[in-house]
């Protein structure tokens, strides 16, 4: 009778759960999930193989090894999983305070009456929704046309019209949306209102502004893509 193995000999022959090792090269894929949300899926799919892999470990009767394999893809995942959420909250809380600043910034611009300071915080398309675009087959006008049709547009905003004059205006946020990514850069909107506080009369103006490595070299990094201003309230 051929004596049975004792228990030193039996883990010496066991086999490490192929799907152990496969989460734990998932789990340190994890580190992908700092680099944006689309990434998150990586941590959950390591936790999700180690679990299985657990399972069959357990069911296995000693024939399948790698437990503390699998154990530690959990741990890396869960740790990169939580590490992200925590800086892209962080990342996102402060891309919404720059957003706001320079929002309160242009706004503080327009309600003064200084356009320069205004212009120089819109970005390309925030300063070319201000110039009527030219004719199919027109010749541009030159650089400095456009300018000067800009500024003249600012100079005509109701921002501008209905506030250079007033005291200290009332400038106060109501809310910011969350960062977006698009094409290389991230957008955010804030939305303020804006009024004269003898008067009691007030606006609503929504704001959109970008920010990208152009913007950033410039030494500005955000800018005011595009902006709405409703009609004129009384006090409520």
């Amino acid at each position: 009778m051929k004596p049975a193995l004792n228990p030193v000999e039996e883990e010496k022959y066991s086999q490490l759960a192929p799907l152990a090792v496969v989460a734990f090269l998932v789990g340190v894929a994890s580190l992908l999930a700092f680099i944006g949300p689309l990434f998150y899926l990586v941590p959950i799919a390591a936790v999700g193989l180690a679990l299985i892999a657990l399972g069959k470990i357990q069911r296995s009767d000693g024939v399948l090894s790698g437990a503390r394999l699998a154990q530690l893809a959990i741990a890396v995942a869960t740790v990169c999983l939580v590490a992200s959420l925590v800086r892209g909250g962080v990342r996102d809380r402060l891309l919404k305070q720059q957003a706001s600043d320079t929002a309160l910034r242009w706004l503080h611009s327009m309600a003064e009456g200084d356009v320069a300071a205004a212009r120089a915080l819109l970005s390309g398309e925030g300063a070319s929704s201000l110039v009527s675009q030219p004719q199919p087959n027109a010749p541009r006008p030159p650089a400095e046309e456009l300018e000067r049709m800009a500024r003249e547009r600012l100079e005509l905003d109701p921002l501008v019209k209905d506030y250079a004059n007033v005291k200290e205006p009332l400038i106060k946020i109501e809310s910011v949306s969350e960062p977006i990514s698009d094409g290389g850069r991230t957008v955010v909107g804030v939305n303020w209102v804006i009024g004269d506080p003898a008067t009691g009369s007030h606006r609503h103006v929504e704001v959109r502004l970008s920010r990208n490595k152009a913007f950033e070299a410039e030494g500005e990094p955000w800018r005011v893509d595009h902006w709405t201003a409703d009609s004129a309230h009384g006090a409520h």
